[in-house]
């Protein structure tokens, strides 16, 4: 019978960040990534595991750029790109 997962609840009050608590034995990472546009969305994902493909990566990073350039440009909103302390968001791929 295969083990159950255990998904936790849980909340953050207003003023404070969430958090993911990991047990003390080490597993897979937690990756972060997100996209804010001040005043009008926040949009993350959080990721278990690394990213395998780095090409993915570039693309969605692509993808990201063209979709910012695009609200820039009719907007002059900046929009703010949030990575974690992954391995492939510090390589010189990703800059």
């Amino acid at each position: 019978m295969p083990a159950k997962s255990r998904v936790e609840y849980s909340y953050a009050k207003r003023g404070h960040q969430k958090q993911i608590r990991q047990g003390r034995r080490r597993s897979r990472r937690i990756n972060i990534f997100g996209v804010c546009q001040p005043g009008i969305r926040f949009s993350y994902a959080l990721m278990l595991g690394t990213l395998k493909a780095k090409t993915d990566y570039v693309q969605l990073m692509n993808w990201q750029a063209l979709l910012s350039q695009a609200h820039w440009l009719a907007t002059r909103q900046i929009t703010v790109i949030v990575q974690g302390k992954a391995s492939i968001h510090s390589r010189q791929l990703a800059q």
